[in-house]
């Protein structure tokens, strides 16, 4: 069984790795599209213009585009993974929204609920990131806290003490 902080480490390596690819492959079929509009917009040009420029000693323009564009792809998907991992590790913004229900009993008005959705658990995300996300929740003063969606990422047995401070929710009525 690998070390956890090993598997933290190669985790973080191999997902970024295919986040990145994937923003390379999406980059550059856009890419691809771009290029074909491109060239037959030439065609379209190059049929009703001739053209009168010397290439002699000079990169062509197609191989000077090409260039071009495999270096900004790169940096895109570059720069899009980077983006992608630094708002994946950022701690969520409260959305307040109110509901109004016609029927409500008068006790239940004013009632917060805070819903917790989706935090993954898992190899890259973490016991200390979750207690982040309880003590914000905790901040909140919730009457009712209910945690929603894909809570984690992996088995119990690897995940149980990165859940633990789901323990710590603070709510007046419980958390569901």
């Amino acid at each position: 069984i690998l070390n956890v902080s090993i598997n933290y480490v190669l985790s973080w390596i191999f997902y970024t790795g295919f986040g990145f690819s994937s923003f390379l492959i999406l980059f550059f079929l856009i890419t691809d599209v771009f290029k074909l509009l491109i060239k037959l917009f030439q065609k379209i040009v190059q049929n009703s213009e001739k053209s009168m420029e010397s290439q002699d000693n000079q990169i062509s323009r197609r191989d000077f585009f090409k260039l071009s564009t495999e270096k900004v792809v790169f940096s895109t998907a570059f720069l899009a993974s980077g983006i992608a991992v630094y708002e994946a590790r950022k701690l969520s913004e409260v959305e307040s929204v109110s509901v109004f229900l016609k029927n409500l009993p008068p006790a239940w008005e004013n009632t917060k609920i805070v819903q917790v959705s989706d935090i993954h658990i898992g190899n890259t995300i973490l016991k200390g990131f979750l207690e982040s996300i309880v003590e914000k929740v905790n901040s909140l003063n919730p009457d009712i806290v209910t945690i929603t969606g894909d809570m984690v990422d992996g088995s119990v047995q690897q995940l149980r003490n990165h859940t633990n401070p789901l323990q710590n929710l603070s709510s007046t009525y419980g958390t569901y």
